[in-house]
């Protein structure tokens, strides 16, 4: 079925099935022909805007309550801001720092009183002063595991000879570094880094078979 468009009279081919419901050529002229109620039309104005009036003055989030302030420069991408953090904002009289912490001293997250809130720096000065349980709950935890320096011995390079921690029980040829393996594993021939800061070059005089036994031995 072909017809002509309503909106700029372009000819277009109906598409079996929407004959009743197709009057026009593209999305684009589709909008074009919409006509909004002036009540749509403001709902529309004011949610382009941001300020949409199915927002709520204030939400409850895990227990702590959020105010709308969209105007506010720590409020989130929604446009609310905790209640706490606002009210200790307002009191010190400047915003307060992402690490900064609001602690609620009875434990109640919605009694937002500045009496009842205290500022600390981090999280861990907050941790510290009013959640040291947590401190030795984590202690417990950590028993009988072993420290992060635990069977780690020193060792010369087998390509460079430059002392590096690793772990015990590592057997025949150990680098320091992935740079060290890859040239190693290529053949090239290491420098001497004593000799390099000595300015004598890489070999400080000795041949190149004595060098190669010194590496392979891990004699300094």
């Amino acid at each position: 079925m072909i017809r002509n468009c309503r909106q700029c009279n372009t000819v277009y081919e109906v598409r079996a099935g929407r004959e009743k419901t197709s009057f026009w050529c593209s999305r684009k002229c589709s909008y074009a022909n919409r006509v909004y109620s002036a009540e749509t039309l403001e709902l529309m104005r004011v949610s382009h805007l941001g300020k949409s009036s199915k927002r709520k003055e204030f939400i409850m989030r895990k227990g702590y309550k959020y105010i709308y302030a969209p105007e506010h420069p720590n409020s989130h991408k929604q446009g609310y801001i905790a209640e706490h953090r606002l009210v200790m904002s307002n009191h010190i009289g400047r915003i307060l720092k992402p690490k900064e912490v609001v602690h609620h001293l009875n434990e109640i997250t919605t009694d937002n009183r500045i009496k009842n809130l205290a500022l600390c720096e981090s999280s861990g000065q907050h941790i510290k002063m009013y959640h040291p349980e947590a401190i030795e709950k984590a202690k417990q935890n950590n028993i009988g595991r072993k420290p992060a320096n635990y069977n780690r011995i020193k060792k010369p390079c087998s390509y460079c000879t430059k002392t590096f921690e690793t772990t015990l029980g590592v057997n025949g040829l150990t680098y320091c570094s992935m740079k060290c393996a890859g040239l190693a594993k290529k053949g090239k021939t290491p420098k001497d880094i004593s000799g390099l800061l000595l300015g004598r070059g890489w070999n400080k005089g000795m041949k190149k078979t004595q060098y190669k036994t010194r590496v392979k031995t891990g004699t300094p």
